[in-house]
């Protein structure tokens, strides 16, 4: 069972975004599975470690992206990521220490880039024309 779907209301229209979006879906589903099948904490956590990886170069990809495309709100968009950030690596310290689960971090995550898309990554896809080339140089 998947906890989170693609469909096209998460597409910000951009092919290259749109397939890392996925691919950070697929990888949070992945990881949500692994839980729901009792894996334990050390297989999880190695499975959210990857996750949070790829989470920071799809993150660093996409500000590299509107700041060459010279985005206005770019300011307020690495604001959220950098809020995401410190709150992955405030999270990943509480379950290193066992004060915090898998689970814990995974819900941080699925919330925050559901809302993160649905919201400020919309209003960029808006900005870009989607017919626009964007080299696709962060698998």
């Amino acid at each position: 069972m998947d906890l989170v779907v693609w469909n096209e209301e998460l597409s910000v229209g951009l092919p290259v975004i749109d397939g890392q979006h996925k691919k950070l879906i697929g990888m949070m589903n992945a990881d949500y599975n692994a839980l729901r099948k009792g894996e334990d904490r050390k297989q999880a956590g190695e499975v959210l470690d990857e996750l949070s990886r790829y989470a920071a170069v799809h993150l660093t990809y996409e500000e590299s992206l509107l700041e060459r495309r010279g985005y206005p709100e770019l300011e307020s968009h690495v604001r959220q990521h950098d809020y995401y950030r410190d709150q992955i690596l405030m999270l990943r310290e509480r379950h290193a220490a066992g004060e915090a689960d898998v689970g814990d971090l995974l819900k941080f995550m699925i919330g925050w880039f559901k809302a993160h898309i649905r919201d400020a990554d919309q209003r960029y896809g808006s900005f870009l024309s989607p017919r626009e080339k964007v080299p696709d140089t962060a698998g």
